[in-house]
C-alpha cells in the first residue's frame, strides 16, 4: 500500500532513507538487505556500491520477490544476488501467509512470526555467509518485528565485520529488547524518523496523502568505527533510554486529541486503517447514530475495502436518510463511475442537481459522465449549465474546449480555451491546451507563445513541453522538437505521448532506429497506444523489418481515421476476416480497397499469392477509378465498384493486410517486375509524334488528405527548364489537386494537358505506357507507372514514406523506377539539379 501508492503519486518511496544510504555507503561496499520487498531501495543501493560492490537481498514473499527480480532485470542490474528466502535465528522452514494481492494492503507490513498455515519458505541465517565474504559494510533490516531473530542469527558476522546497521523498530512491545541487544553488540544507536512524504518529490506533487506518517528506524554504528559524515544532517537522535519509543508518545497525543468516536474514525481513515475505521462506524450505528453522514462514511469505507455492493447499499441508505447530504451524491456517483456503471452514476448526479441546482460541480461532473458515455452534445450542455451557475468556473469552459478539440473544431476550441483563461488567468494548465489547438490551425507563432507561457508558469508541465515540441515538428525544426520532447520525458519519465512525439521528431531526422526505440517506450507505458503502434509499424517497414512491421500495421484499424471507413462498410467488416490460418479453400474472398489509390495499386501485387495460398476465388471491391485497371489483371476473378452493392463472400481482406496474411518477411518477397500487364490500347489517348522530341509525363502534387502532403509536393515551376526545352513534349498527368497550377504559371501553351481524358487509372496507365519517361512526386501515379513497368523517376523528400526507404536510387518494389532524393531536408533545388543532369544524360540533350 505505502510503496505502491508512493511510487504512483510521487515517483519515489522513502527518499529520505535513500539519501542517508548515499552518505554511508560507497563504491565497492558489500550490503545485506533483509526484507527487500519489490526492490525500491535495492536498486538505489546497487547504484551506490556500483559493479565493484555487491548487494545481497532477501525477500520471502513470492510475488514481491518476483517483482523485485523483474525490477532488477528491466533496469539491467547485475550486482544484486536476490534470494526468495526468509532470514532468522536458525536454519529452518517457515510459512508465509496466503495473501490476496488483488486487494489493497500493506503487503510489506506482513509479519512472518508464528504463521501456522501458508506457503513454506526456506529460512537461513546471515552467519552462514561469514566465510564467504571478505567484508560486510552495511546491513539493512526491515522484517516487521523479526529484527531480533535476524540479529541473533547474525551475531558472528556482525562481530567480525562490524557493519553499519539500519533496522526498523516500529513495534513498541519489542523495542526495549531490540535496543538492549544492539547495545550488547557494541553499537551506538540513533533514532531516524523519516517522513513518508517528501515535499521535493520527483513528480512535484504537493498533495501529502501520508499526512504525518513516519518510518521508525534505528541507525546503528559500532563504537569502534570511525566515520566522516554528519549525524545531525539527517536529524539522528542518540538513543539513551531503552524504555522510550517515539510512537508511544504519538499515541498518547492522539488519545488526548481525539475524544469522540467520529474523531477516532477520522484518525483511522487518515492512517488507512480502513477495517478499524469500519469497526468504529459500525459501533456508532449500533449505538443508534443513523444519519446520512455516518452511512456516507460507511459507504466510503466499504469502497476502500473493495466491498462494492456493501458500499452501494450504504450510499443508498445515506441518501434515503438525508437527501440533503451533498457529499453522498459525489461519493456515490464516483463509486459507480469506478465500477463503470456510468448511467447509474449519471442518475445519482442528476438527483443531486435536483436538490442543489446551483452546485456547479455537480453540473460539471454530469458533463464528464456524458463525455465518458460518448455523448459529447449532452456533455457540452452540462458544462454550459455549470458555467451558467458560475460564470467564473473556468474548468467547465476548458472541458467544453477539450471536446471541441476532440471533434477537430480547432478554431472554436482555441476560442473557448482563451475564454477559460480570460475567466481565470491563474488556470495555467489551459495554456498548454490552447497551444495544442492553435498548432492544429497552423497558427504556429501564437501556439508557441501560449506554450512558452505554460512552461513559464508551470516549469514542470511535461505536457506543455511535448506540445511545444509538436509545434516545432510542424515547423520542420526537428532537432528543437526532439530536445523539447526529451525535457517532457525528464519531467514525466512514463509519458507515453512524449515518447511517441519524440519518435516522430527522430524519424523526421532519419534516425529511424532511435525512433523505433522511442515508440517501443511509448507502448511499454501505454500498451494500447494505437498511434504509437501504427507509427512504429511505418518505422519498422522503412528499415525492411517487414514481419513485425506488417503485424504492427494492423493497428491502423483502431485509428480514429479508420472508424468512419469501417462504419461505412460495416457489411464487409462484420464478416470474418481472412487470417494466416484461415481455411478458405473453394471459398470466396473479398479483397477491398481501404486507403489511397497508390496503396491499392502497390498491394495488388500480392493478390495472386493470396489466391494460390488459400485456393480461393478472389473478388476485388476497388475504388471506382481503379476498377477498369484491375479487370483481367492480378489473377482477380471479379472486380466490383466500391460505390455499388457488395456481392456475397465468405471472408474479407483489406488489401493492405495482404502482406501480413502472407507473412512477408524480406525484400525478395516483393515482386518488383510489372504485374499489371493486360492493358488494351486506347487510340483516343494519342501522343504527339514529332521528330527528335521525347514525350515525358509529369506529376507534381499529391492528395491533400494524404500523409506528409507538404513534404511530398513541389512547385510546378521547378520543371521550367524541361518545359521550355524544344527536345520534349511535356504532358500533365496531374489530376485533381494541383491541376490549376498550369494556368497559374502560364504554362498552358507549353504543357499538354490531357487529364480531362484520364477519367480512370486504366486510361492513365494506357497513356503512360506511350511515354518515354514519367517524372512524378510521391503519389499514386508513381505506383501506377511502377506497376505497369513504365520508366519512372520518382522525386522524394529526404526522409520519405516507408515504401521508398531512406536511401538509394533503386526501388525494391518496381524495377522500372529510379528514386531521386533530396540531399537536404525540404530542399528541392538539388533534386531538380540531379533530375536535369539525369535527363541530359538519358536523352543526350542540353537543358
Amino acid at each position: 500500500m505505502y510503496i505502491g501508492k508512493s511510487i504512483e503519486e510521487y515517483g519515489e518511496f522513502s527518499i529520505h532513507e535513500a539519501n542517508l544510504f548515499e552518505k554511508i555507503c560507497k563504491e565497492g561496499d558489500i550490503v545485506f538487505e533483509v526484507g527487500s520487498n519489490i526492490g525500491t531501495h535495492t536498486q538505489i543501493l546497487s547504484q551506490i556500491v556500483t559493479n565493484k560492490g555487491r548487494v545481497i537481498a532477501f525477500e520471502p514473499q513470492r510475488l514481491a520477490f518476483q517483482t523485485l527480480c523483474a525490477n532488477l532485470a528491466i533496469n539491467s542490474i547485475t550486482n544484486v544476488d536476490a534470494y526468495n528466502q526468509a532470514v532468522g535465528q536458525k536454519i529452518d522452514k517457515i510459512n508465509v501467509p496466503d495473501l490476496d494481492y488483488s486487494k489493497s494492503n500493506n503487503f510489506g507490513g506482513i509479519s512472518l512470526q508464528n504463521i501456522q498455515n501458508g506457503k513454506e519458505v526456506y529460512q537461513r541465517t546471515l552467519d552462514e555467509f561469514i566465510n564467504k565474504l571478505s567484508h560486510l559494510d552495511f546491513l539493512k533490516i526491515d522484517v516487521e518485528g523479526m529484527e531480533i531473530d535476524v540479529l541473533l542469527g547474525a551475531k558472528k558476522i556482525v562481530s567480525k565485520f562490524k557493519p553499519i546497521i539500519y533496522l526498523e523498530n516500529d513495534r513498541q512491545e519489542k523495542s526495549e529488547k531490540l535496543i538492549k541487544l544492539m547495545w550488547s553488540m557494541g553499537y551506538k544507536l540513533y533514532w531516524h524518523l523519516p517522513p513518508l512524504y517528501n515535499l521535493d518529490n520527483f513528480f512535484s506533487n504537493s498533495n501529502n496523502i501520508f499526512e504525518n506518517i513516519v518510518s521508525v528506524n534505528m541507525f546503528c554504528i559500532h563504537e569502534s568505527l570511525k566515520y566522516d559524515f554528519d549525524l545531525n544532517e539527517f536529524n539522528l537522535k542518540e538513543i539513551t533510554d531503552a524504555l522510550f519509543h517515539p510512537m508511544s508518545q504519538k499515541k498518547l497525543e492522539k488519545e488526548k486529541e481525539y475524544k469522540v468516536k467520529l474523531k477516532e474514525y477520522e484518525d483511522a481513515y487518515r492512517n488507512r486503517d480502513y477495517q478499524k475505521a469500519l469497526n468504529i462506524i459500525s459501533s456508532l450505528i449500533e449505538k443508534g447514530y443513523k444519519n446520512g453522514e455516518i452511512y456516507n462514511n460507511l459507504g466510503f469505507l466499504y469502497s476502500k475495502l473493495q466491498k462494492w455492493q456493501d458500499s452501494v447499499d450504504s450510499y443508498q441508505i445515506a441518501l434515503r436518510l438525508d437527501p440533503n447530504y451533498l457529499s453522498s451524491y459525489f461519493n456515490f456517483a464516483a463509486l459507480l463511475k469506478g465500477l463503470k456503471r456510468y448511467k447509474d452514476a449519471l442518475q445519482v448526479y442528476v438527483m443531486g442537481v435536483r436538490k442543489y441546482p446551483k452546485d456547479f460541480n455537480l453540473h460539471n461532473n454530469i458533463g464528464m459522465v456524458y463525455e465518458t458515455l460518448g455523448d459529447d452534445n449532452n456533455a457540452i450542455e452540462a458544462y454550459k449549465n455549470a458555467v451558467r451557475v458560475n460564470p467564473k468556473f473556468a474548468k467547465a469552459i476548458n472541458n467544453i474546449a477539450v471536446i471541441l478539440y476532440k471533434q477537430k473544431r480547432y478554431k472554436e476550441s482555441s476560442d473557448m480555451f482563451e475564454l477559460a483563461l480570460k475567466t481565470d488567468p491563474n488556470y495555467v494548465e489551459v495554456y498548454s491546451n490552447l497551444g495544442a489547438a492553435l498548432n492544429r490551425q497552423k497558427r504556429y507563432g501564437e501556439s508557441i507563445k501560449a506554450l512558452e507561457t505554460a512552461i513559464e508558469k508551470l516549469p514542470k508541465s511535461a505536457g506543455a513541453y511535448t506540445n511545444l515540441g509538436n509545434v516545432y515538428n510542424k515547423l520542420f525544426e526537428y532537432k528543437k522538437a526532439e530536445e523539447l520532447h526529451k525535457k517532457s520525458i525528464k519531467l514525466e519519465p512514463k509519458g507515453s505521448n512524449a515518447y511517441a512525439n519524440l519518435a516522430s521528431s527522430l524519424k523526421n531526422q532519419g534516425l529511424v532506429k532511435k525512433a523505433i526505440d522511442s515508440y517501443r517506450k511509448a507502448i511499454t507505458y501505454e500498451p494500447s497506444f494505437v498511434n504509437a503502434h501504427f507509427d512504429l509499424s511505418t518505422a519498422l517497414l522503412t528499415l525492411g523489418e517487414f514481419e513485425e512491421g506488417f503485424l504492427e500495421y494492423e493497428w491502423r484499424f483502431k485509428k480514429d481515421e479508420m472508424i468512419p471507413h469501417i462504419v461505412k462498410y460495416k457489411e464487409i467488416f462484420s464478416k470474418p476476416m481472412l487470417t494466416k490460418n484461415t481455411n478458405a479453400k473453394d471459398k470466396v474472398v473479398l479483397i477491398h480497397s481501404e486507403q489511397g489509390f497508390g496503396d491499392s495499386i502497390m498491394f495488388a501485387r500480392f493478390i495472386p499469392q493470396i489466391k494460390e495460398k488459400f485456393s480461393c476465388k478472389i473478388i476485388f471491391k476497388a475504388r471506382d477509378e481503379l476498377v477498369e485497371l484491375f479487370k483481367n489483371n492480378c489473377d482477380i476473378d471479379e472486380v466490383y465498384y466500391r460505390s455499388k452493392p457488395t456481392p456475397e463472400f465468405d471472408f474479407h481482406l483489406p488489401i493492405m493486410s495482404a502482406a501480413f496474411v502472407l507473412g512477408i518477411k524480406d525484400y525478395k518477397d516483393f515482386s518488383s517486375s510489372a504485374y499489371i500487364n493486360n492493358l488494351e490500347d486506347d487510340k483516343t489517348l494519342a501522343i504527339q509524334k514529332e521528330n527528335k522530341k521525347y514525350n515525358i509525363g509529369i506529376c507534381w502534387s499529391a492528395s491533400v488528405t494524404g500523409e506528409s502532403y507538404e513534404g511530398k509536393v513541389f512547385d510546378l515551376k521547378y520543371f521550367e527548364p524541361l518545359i521550355n526545352s524544344e527536345n520534349f513534349n511535356i504532358y500533365s498527368l496531374q489530376v485533381g489537386d494541383g491541376k490549376n497550377d498550369i494556368e497559374e504559371n502560364c504554362f498552358t501553351d507549353k504543357i499538354i494537358d490531357i487529364t480531362d481524358s484520364l477519367t480512370d487509372f486504366k486510361k492513365t496507365a494506357i497513356f503512360a505506357k506511350k511515354l518515354d519517361l514519367v517524372i512524378t512526386s510521391d503519389t499514386s501515379v508513381a505506383h501506377l507507372c511502377g506497376a505497369i513497368g513504365v520508366k519512372t523517376w520518382t522525386l522524394l523528400q529526404k526522409f520519405p514514406d516507408w515504401r521508398w526507404e531512406n536511401k538509394g536510387e533503386k526501388s525494391y518494389m518496381y524495377d522500372s523506377m529510379k528514386l531521386i532524393r533530396q540531399k537536404h531536408d525540404r530542399n528541392w533545388e538539388t533534386v531538380f539539379q540531379s533530375l536535369f543532369d539525369k535527363v541530359q544524360k538519358e536523352f543526350k540533350v542540353k537543358l
